[in-house]
């Protein structure tokens, strides 16, 4: 973006970074784009819940010729959602604004603010789902992932009439090292499929899309916990924080597919005009379906 789009009247445009700001935090998150993302226009006050709403179960029943149809009336029920707050904060001295050297600064600033928040908040969901409660699991804490993991995990998936597209594993870089391994499905000539192994990397194992991320959930050294999941089933949440200009302190927010940041700027008294910008981003996760997620225990 052009930097007279950015600065107006000697001042860094608040939204214009927050433009920017959203769409490097969409890039980064990943994972989460594939998600169901709940798209929403309300705010919740930090460290509130969400609540999303789950149809109810549905059946189709047999109809003689002449029989009226049997009624049914699926109960939703709702998910309640935990909402995180996270947050990065830079100075900005306002001689930077003056020169266009200054102001590409602020804005590698901003990126790597933005790069905080967007790998804590995977970090967050990997973890949060690592450590959800009854679930099904394959392999062992510590030991090496075989193909028999990676098969049974899909076998669950399946027997619980998941959809076959969509399914992730998420694996440590350690678990992607066990995976190159396997020669049903790092090797060509072994499963006859172009295109699963390039790169040095297996990019689908058992009718999942293979990931590899450093932030998988390690509950101690040398041990970790992977995710075999159908990504829809996982429900994400962008609450609103809201916009102002108060003066001596001035928020905005975008959005992108669901997706929010926020961008506070605020003067810093006794500090020559220098002023701090706070990127912030609240969110919240939760398994919709517990058949929808197996965990992958392995080093």
């Amino acid at each position: 973006m052009p930097i007279n789009n950015i600065v107006s009247q000697g001042a860094i445009a608040l939204p214009k970074l927050a433009e920017l700001a959203v769409g490097q935090l969409y890039r980064s998150l990943g994972f989460i784009q594939n998600t169901f993302v709940w798209r929403t226009t309300a705010a919740v006050q930090n460290g509130g819940t969400w609540n999303i709403p789950v149809l109810g179960t549905f059946g189709s029943n047999v109809r003689a010729p002449g029989d009226s149809v049997v009624q049914q009336s699926p109960v939703p029920t709702v998910r309640s959602i935990n909402i995180i707050e996270r947050e990065s904060t830079f100075p900005v001295d306002p001689t930077w604004e003056d020169s266009e050297s200054g102001t590409n600064y602020i804005l590698q600033y901003l990126t790597n603010a933005v790069n905080a928040v967007a790998r804590d908040v995977t970090r967050d969901l990997l973890s949060i789902l690592a450590q959800e409660p009854g679930v099904s699991f394959t392999g062992t804490l510590g030991a090496t992932l075989v193909k028999a993991d990676f098969d049974s995990a899909r076998k669950i998936l399946t027997d619980n009439e998941l959809p076959e597209d969509n399914r992730y594993a998420i694996l440590s870089t350690d678990q992607m090292s066990n995976l190159v391994n396997i020669p049903e499905f790092s090797r060509v000539d072994a499963n006859g499929i172009p295109g699963v192994f390039s790169d040095g990397v297996v990019r689908r194992v058992a009718g999942f899309a293979a990931l590899e991320t450093p932030y998988v959930y390690s509950p101690l050294a040398g041990q970790h916990i992977g995710l075999a999941v159908h990504a829809p089933s996982v429900y994400s949440v962008f609450p609103m924080q809201g916009s102002f200009n108060k003066g001596s302190a001035e928020k905005s927010e975008t959005e992108l597919d669901g997706i929010r940041i926020a961008l506070l700027r605020e003067y810093l008294p006794g500090y020559n005009g220098a002023y701090q910008i706070t990127v912030s981003s609240r969110f919240g996760f939760r398994l919709g379906r517990q058949e929808a997620l197996v965990h992958l225990r392995g080093i």
